[in-house]
């Protein structure tokens, strides 16, 4: 069976896709295809950390408002401090400043073997644990 492979860069990286099946070339395939870009755009555009220009990036440096933004910024912003309210802070999406590109734990010394570093095996986070990682 045929595959058709897609690559763009979005939000700094490669996206690829690989189609397969009748249907893998024609017209539907493309418009769905360009529809993820486009959705992909709009999420860098809006949440980045890294655009200057972007919404985020913005309302931590003061230059919009909350109101200013997306509706979906305040709803991120909120899921954010429910994740830092149900964890006892150890997960903020406001440190250093507003990054809410995954609410990043504290990283704790464990033992003499340092840090630990999350999405490395089971991570052990600062506050009280209240069921399983």
């Amino acid at each position: 069976m045929k595959v058709r492979r897609r690559v763009e860069h979005v939000m700094g990286m490669p996206v690829s896709l690989a189609l397969r099946g009748r249907h893998g070339g024609d017209a539907r395939a493309d418009a769905a295809w360009q529809a993820v870009l486009d959705d992909l755009r709009w999420v860098d555009k809006v949440f980045s950390t890294y655009r200057e220009d972007s919404y985020v990036r913005r309302l931590d440096r003061g230059e919009v408002t909350l109101a200013e933004c997306p509706p979906e910024v305040a709803r991120v912003l909120e899921l954010g401090r429910a994740a830092a309210t149900a964890s006892d802070h150890a997960f903020n999406i406001w440190r250093p400043g507003l990054d809410p590109s995954g609410a990043r734990p504290r990283l704790l010394p464990v033992g003499r073997g340092g840090p630990a570093v999350p999405g490395c095996g089971r991570p052990r986070l600062a506050g009280r644990h209240r069921g399983p990682v």
